[in-house]
Parts: structure tokens; C-alpha cells; sequence
């Protein structure tokens, strides 16, 4: 999901460049849909994990979560505590 959302990013930014500004709006659509689901399913108040796994968390999917948009601030600045 945090490959999908860079991308859609970069396709907004592209479409905002080439002045097709339906295009753009779509993809920030959907980068707030899916940061909302995201958010809404997978961050446990501390970080970001799926509910039905028992295995330890790997930081590089919270990392890569925070890079690519998921997490606001404080979000960010709870997972790196």
C-alpha cells in the first residue's frame, strides 16, 4: 500500500504538470481513501500492524509507512519512540 500511495503522488503531480486537473483530483481522492483505511485498520495507537498477526513488527514497514504519507505527525513521533 505505501508503493501505491507514492505513486498515485507522483501521478497527481504529473497531471497537475500536463494541466489535467480532473486526473490530479482523482488521485488525491483516492491517497485520502486509502491513507483513511490505512489508518483505520492497521494502526494500533502505537504502530502500524496488522490485527491478525502474532510475529514481531517489523520497523521497516513502519518506516516506509511514514515515508510514504500514512502517519501524521504524531503518528510519526510515536512510532519513533
Amino acid at each position: 500500500m505505501s508503493v501505491f500511495l507514492i505513486m498515485l503522488g507522483i501521478v497527481a503531480n504529473m497531471a497537475t504538470l500536463l494541466g489535467d486537473q480532473l486526473t490530479a483530483e482523482d488521485c488525491l481522492f483516492k491517497m485520502r481513501k486509502v491513507r483513511e483505511a490505512v489508518n483505520k485498520y492497521y494502526w494500533n495507537g502505537r504502530l502500524y500492524r496488522n490485527p491478525f498477526y502474532n510475529g514481531r513488527t517489523d520497523d521497516r514497514a513502519n518506516a516506509l509507512a511514514v515515508l510514504a504519507g500514512f502517519a501524521t505527525e504524531n503518528q510519526w513521533k510515536t512510532i519513533r519512540e
